[in-house]
């Protein structure tokens, strides 16, 4: 099966996590027998702009693709005029503009059997539109703020959503809620897809005393660690509270927070008026081939997020066989909500987040056990291979429906 994907989430070699998951995603789909060729949309900043403005001219403009082996990968530069969610309603536009003259190329040369956009806007979008243009099959991925929030910025915006997802011929799910609002306007099924974790990888250790002192990591400390960008939707404020009030408690706590974002200078700030140094570290961004040592070195993951479709790092910090505190945001509920290996609490409140923590760190038989669950969990929902291997057979059932089979 020849596949056009369509994603503006793809890392880069100055961003080599940006869309890390994409590139897991279809490198296991290559492995299983696919043919992918990849369309990288980024945007591109015109120069009348960059001499208007320092915003633009500072804009990071490299968006040279990382490799992965057996994707064929595209970079794709797009204008982009507005800005913020109510862009969204032409982005499509502009990614379709941007690559119809290479999807059509291509085509010829060698016919796609069907497009795939990761994500409803802008990448279905943009794949609604070669749809019509190549005459085959697209799918859509919805994945969490492209179902959940981008619809509901304007009655134009939900409008501009309605057409695009009917406009497509399938579609697959990061959570269940997701799922839920896609099948209600496409009047269809739409199966829900939890996670793209390589278990093989991201596993528990066994002897991690080697691999603390390399992280610098006390070797008998109880080490909590957040994964995100640093913003405060991401609910970091109130971690830095909930653990302050916990660690009083917690004899030997520690906080890393691995991440880069605009909050960085203020939460910095924070823990030194506040005098948690030695307790709270802002270790910045980690490299996605290390990320599996910081979870494998830790002993309770946090994600106090406000929103969320289904993060990745909650389950491949599950697959390490860590105890996870989040909250009942996005896929997270229906992925992880009956899992024992994880706590959710409401977002923006202080309190139960609190009193997560408290549970988690002052117990240590609850930590084995939720440790046992997590991995049980990750090892039944979450494992790469298995689920691109539900999203391929998925996706050829529609490539087989259009084509009459």
């Amino acid at each position: 099966m020849r596949i056009l994907v369509i994603s503006n989430l793809y890392p880069y070699r100055t961003k080599p996590l940006h869309g890390i998951f994409t590139a897991r995603q279809w490198e296991m789909a290559a492995r299983l027998g696919a043919d992918v060729t990849l369309f990288f949309a980024h945007v591109w900043i015109p120069r009348i702009l960059q001499r208007i403005s320092s915003k633009y001219r500072d804009y990071d403009q490299n968006h040279t693709p990382v490799e992965y082996p057996g994707v064929k990968v595209f970079s794709v530069p797009c204008v982009r005029w507005t800005r913020g969610i109510g862009g969204c309603r032409w982005d499509g536009l502009s990614i379709y503009r941007a690559t119809r003259r290479k999807a059509v190329q291509l085509h010829r040369q060698k016919p796609f059997d069907v497009i795939y956009g990761k994500g409803i806007f802008p990448s279905a979008d943009a794949g609604a539109r070669l749809s019509e243009l190549l005459t085959i099959p697209v799918v859509g991925e919805g994945i969490g703020g492209d179902v959940h929030v981008a619809p509901d910025y304007s009655p134009a915006m939900y409008r501009h959503f309605v057409r695009t997802v009917r406009a497509l011929h399938g579609a697959v799910a990061d959570g269940k809620g997701v799922a839920d609002r896609l099948s209600s306007v496409m009047q269809m099924e739409v199966p829900t897809i939890h996670g793209l974790v390589d278990l093989d990888v991201f596993k528990p250790l066994a002897d991690r005393q080697a691999l603390r002192r390399r992280l610098g990591m006390p070797p008998d400390a109880l080490v909590l660690l957040f994964v995100g960008s640093l913003n405060r939707a991401k609910g970091v404020y109130e971690l830095i509270e909930a653990f302050t009030r916990v660690g009083r408690q917690a004899s030997g706590a520690i906080l890393r927070i691995c991440g880069q974002g605009i909050e960085h200078d203020r939460l910095d700030s924070l823990t030194r008026a506040h005098e948690l140094a030695e307790t709270v570290q802002l270790v910045g961004p980690v490299h996605p081939e290390r990320m599996h040592e910081w979870m494998q070195a830790s002993d309770v993951f946090v994600l106090p997020s406000y929103t969320e479709g289904m993060p990745n790092v909650v389950m491949e910090a599950m697959a390490c066989g860590l105890p996870v505190v989040s909250t009942t945001v996005g896929g997270l509920p229906d992925a992880v909500g009956d899992s024992e290996g994880a706590i959710l609490v409401d977002p923006r409140a202080v309190d139960p987040l609190t009193e997560a923590l408290r549970s988690v760190c002052t117990d240590r038989l609850l930590r084995e056990r939720m440790a046992l669950a997590a991995r049980r969990t990750a090892e039944q929902r979450f494992g790469l291979e298995q689920n691109v291997g539900k999203t391929l057979a998925y996706v050829q059932s529609v490539v087989r429906k259009a084509q009459g089979i």
